[in-house]
Formats: structure tokens, sequence, C-alpha cells
């Protein structure tokens, strides 16, 4: 297990993880942004305090916000982000309740309470040119991949772009899901769904649309599926409170379970000392587990 240094500030209540250009960043709900520098965690200057989501491309970290009318992206440690307004549909901008953002090649792609947004990249910050914003159930999770960009609002959805415009498409709307992420293979997405007390994971085959229910799991009624880790071998699944401020961790039963794909076994993890879960990452060989308490590292296998 790691060593952590002390901090200029200590991270917690982690609502997101990403990994940008060899260092780990933490977007801390009512706190803002933090990067590791591989001995301490220090606060990036002049970042929104109510951060949401984070996404890496090559060159920028993008953040978005919960209820501060803009998104933005920073392109390296201890330089002011770049903030981009949110577009004017929704009056005040401030209304935006934002929970993920995704970057892909051409567009970075926003999920609200009650909107989908897809921003050009190569529109000027000052004046962003949306390319896309249209009215949705509360979005989970995005995935952008080669065959169209899936958006998980409690139904699945995918659209894609072409010379005409965009087109969309409703992939299955019987279950109830709660998180969504890409295999590494980029050929699967790895889906949580909810039935009361029991969440399942299932594996869907993008290419010819096959749904596996792969392993049902117990949760709490006051908890939900934070985010969902898939590796070569393994499957992290993190579970946490609904929403992104602190809960009293007396009142969650949370964690971190990893479901192995050849053993096909589910276990949960033993040594979590967060119990209020938010979000996972892979960092030089550990698992980093973010949450309302803070951010705990472990080492696990790779393969």
């Amino acid at each position: 297990m790691l060593r952590f240094y002390t901090a200029e500030a200590v991270p917690t209540n982690v609502v997101a993880l990403c990994g940008f250009r060899g260092q780990l960043w933490a977007a801390c709900y009512g706190q803002g942004l933090f990067f590791w520098d591989g001995r301490r965690w220090h606060f990036q200057p002049r970042s929104p305090k109510y951060i949401t989501g984070l996404s890496a491309d090559a060159d920028r970290l993008w953040f978005c916000t919960w209820m501060e009318g803009e998104i933005g992206f920073v392109r390296r440690e201890r330089t002011s982000p770049i903030k981009i307004p949110l577009p004017r549909l929704v009056t005040p901008r401030f209304a935006y309740r934002n929970l993920c953002i995704t970057a892909d090649t051409s567009n970075v792609w926003v999920g609200s309470q009650s909107y989908l947004l897809c921003l050009d990249k190569g529109s000027k910050e000052q004046k962003p040119e949306w390319k896309l914003v249209i009215a949705s159930g509360s979005i989970s999770s995005i995935v952008s991949i080669k065959n169209g960009t899936w958006v998980a609002s409690r139904e699945l959805w995918v659209y894609r772009e072409d010379a005409r415009g965009f087109s969309f498409r409703a992939i299955r709307s019987d279950i109830s899901i709660t998180n969504m992420a890409l295999d590494p293979s980029g050929k699967e997405l790895w889906v949580s769904s909810d039935d009361e007390r029991e969440q399942t994971l299932w594996r869907y085959e993008t290419g010819n649309r096959r749904w596996e229910a792969v392993v049902k799991f117990p949760i709490s009624p006051t908890s939900t599926v934070t985010a969902i880790l898939p590796l070569k071998r393994s499957i992290y699944v993190s579970v946490g409170s609904y929403g992104f401020t602190a809960t009293p961790t007396s009142s969650v039963q949370g964690g971190v379970g990893v479901y192995d794909r050849r053993g096909q076994q589910w276990r949960w993890l033993e040594g979590i000392r967060i119990r209020d879960v938010k979000s996972l990452a892979i960092f030089k060989n550990h698992l980093w587990i973010g949450g309302a308490e803070g951010i705990q590292a472990i080492q696990v296998s790779l393969e």
C-alpha cells in the first residue's frame, strides 16, 4: 500500500479520479481539483469547487460542474483552468446539474440531470459551438467509441453523427441502468442495473448487440453502483451513496467488489477503509479508491 505524505490539503469527498500526463487527478466535490505528484496531493489553483466529472484526452483534462454554469479543462498542473460557458438553454446557466463528461477525438459530451450536450472541441472557448443540446433523463455515464456514443440514462441510447447530423436509437429500456464503462477491448460495454436490493452486472457486445447477465450482487437500498472499472482479467465495481454530497458513513454500506473474468467469481475486497465509495482508477500499478472519506490506494494485479 502506498505511503501518503503531508499534502497542501487533504482531498475528501472524491467523486472522480483520472490519469492525465503521468499524474493522477482527483475531483473533490466542495473542494475543487487536486493532483498527485507521486508523493503528495496538491491543490490545482482557481479550479471550480463543485466538479462532478473528469475525462482526459491527449492534451487536456476536462471537467464538468454542478450548478456553476460551465465546463472546462486544464493543460497541466498549477495552471489556471480554461472555463467554457454552458449554453443559454437553461436560465440561469447555474441551474445546470452536470453528472458526467466524456471527451473523444472531436467532441466533448456532457450529461446532466435534464440534458445531453455535445461541444465541438474546435470551437473557441469564449463562444463555444454546442452541436447538440437535447432534453433527456438523468444521465449517469457516457462512453464514446468508433461506432457511436453510448449514453446511459436509466435506459441505454446510442448517438451517431454523419454529414446529415446526429441520429439516435434506443438500445434497451427494460432494465434500470445505474452505470456503464468501456471494456479494454473497445468492443464491449459493462453495464450495471438496479433491481430493488440487488444489482446486475451485464456485458454488452456493441457489434452484435448481444447482452449477457454476468453476476448479481446485493447492496443496501441507500446505495448504488458509482463506478465500473474493467480490466483485462477483472471488473472492479464501486458502491456508495447517491449523489455527490458526503453521506454519514454509518448509513452507507458500500465498498468495492471485483468480478474475476476467468474464474467467473464475484467477491468483495477486504481492507477498504472508504465506505462511501464514489470513484475508481488504475494508476502506477495500484487501484485508487475515492470517496467521502478520502482516497485509498491498494496494489492489484493488472493481468
